[in-house]
C-alpha cells in the first residue's frame, strides 16, 4: 500500500489528513490519518518493586482510565529525554537509566507514528505536583495487583494492559533487575 495523495483537512493538533491510498492491486481508498507524531511510555518501577500509573481521564475512553506514564516527543528532544520528561511530569519520579524496549502503534489503521516503550528501575520520587488538567492520580501497585487488573480488563487501554503484562514476562524471565 502507498500514499498516492494526501490533504491536510485539521492543522491543529493533532494534524488529520485525508489521504487516497493504492493497494497492490491497484484499487484505491481514501483514509483519514491522525498524525500524532512520536510518543514514548514508560513501565516505572520503584526500589520497591511498585508499578507506577498515572489514573487519567481521556476523552476517548469518557471514564478514568489507568495509564502508563508517557507522552509526546518534543522537536529536538531525544526518545530518552521525552521518557523521562514525561515520567517526572506525570508521576514526580525521576529515572536513572531507561532500557528502550520496542516501538507500538495503538491504532494502525489510521495513527500515524510510534511509541517507544522503555522500562525504568528504580525511580526515585522528587517534590512535584502533576498537571491536575492532565493527571488525576497516581497510583503505586504491586506487579501481581496490575497483572490482575490487566487479565480483568480494568486497566482499559491496550498499551498499558500489554506493557503490564510485558512486565510480569521480563521479569518472570529474569532480563528486569533483581
Amino acid at each position: 500500500m502507498r500514499v498516492v495523495d494526501s490533504t491536510y483537512i485539521y492543522t491543529g493538533w493533532p494534524p488529520i489528513t485525508q489521504d487516497t491510498v493504492e493497494f497492490h492491486d491497484g484499487s484505491q481508498k481514501k483514509w483519514i490519518a491522525v498524525h500524532f507524531g512520536e510518543g514514548v511510555a514508560v513501565l516505572a518501577l520503584t526500589r520497591e518493586r511498585k508499578l507506577i500509573l498515572t489514573t487519567q481521564h481521556l476523552l476517548g475512553a469518557l471514564e478514568p482510565v489507568y495509564v502508563l506514564p508517557g507522552g509526546v516527543v518534543h522537536q529536538g528532544e531525544s526518545l530518552e529525554a521525552a521518557a523521562k520528561r514525561e515520567l517526572l511530569e506525570e508521576t514526580g519520579y525521576v529515572a536513572e537509566r531507561l532500557e528502550p524496549l520496542f516501538r507500538y502503534n495503538n491504532m494502525p489503521a489510521f495513527s500515524r507514528g510510534w511509541v517507544h516503550l522503555f522500562l525504568a528501575e528504580n525511580v526515585m520520587p522528587i517534590p512535584h505536583t502533576p498537571d491536575p488538567n492532565e493527571v488525576m492520580g497516581v497510583e503505586l501497585l504491586d506487579l501481581a495487583q496490575a497483572v490482575e487488573m490487566a487479565v480483568r480488563g480494568e486497566l482499559k487501554t491496550s498499551s498499558t494492559t500489554m506493557g503490564v503484562l510485558l512486565l510480569q514476562q521480563r521479569l518472570r524471565s529474569g532480563k528486569g533487575e533483581e
